[in-house]
């Protein structure tokens, strides 16, 4: 199999589960409060299309989630650069690969390092 339409398959996947994740958790979990009947057009609207309606993608949330999600985001991006590093003899791909474990490994642990200095600040 193509090495392009293996990375296009695990990137399709991966959003799949992303989009997912976003609907059980902001959309149901986070919202225990909501009453089934204010909510029946939003799930209706969500499994019709398959994604979040764009007023529940629009809910605030805060920085901790923000971060943890972008955490969940960045390693998504790492697993599939380091399955390509080892797949794929594109030198383009090798190079893009490298600089995204590189940065994005970076940024997960400054966000990381930045959750702890939340955390500690609201103790």
């Amino acid at each position: 199999m193509n090495s392009k339409l293996i990375l296009l398959t695990i990137g399709f996947i991966l959003g799949l589960f992303t989009a997912s994740f976003y609907y059980l958790y902001f959309v149901t979990i986070s919202n225990p409060n909501s009453t089934q009947n204010s909510t029946t057009t939003d799930h209706s609207q969500h499994i019709m299309n398959g994604m979040p309606s764009m007023n529940s993608m629009m809910k605030e949330y805060s920085d901790l989630e923000y971060l943890n999600l972008m955490i969940i985001h960045h390693q998504d991006a790492l697993d599939m650069a380091k399955r390509a590093l080892v797949s794929s003899s594109n030198n383009f791909i090798r190079s893009l690969s490298e600089n995204i474990i590189s940065s994005q490994s970076k940024e997960i642990n400054d966000m990381k390092t930045e959750i702890d200095k939340i955390i500690n600040t609201n103790r």
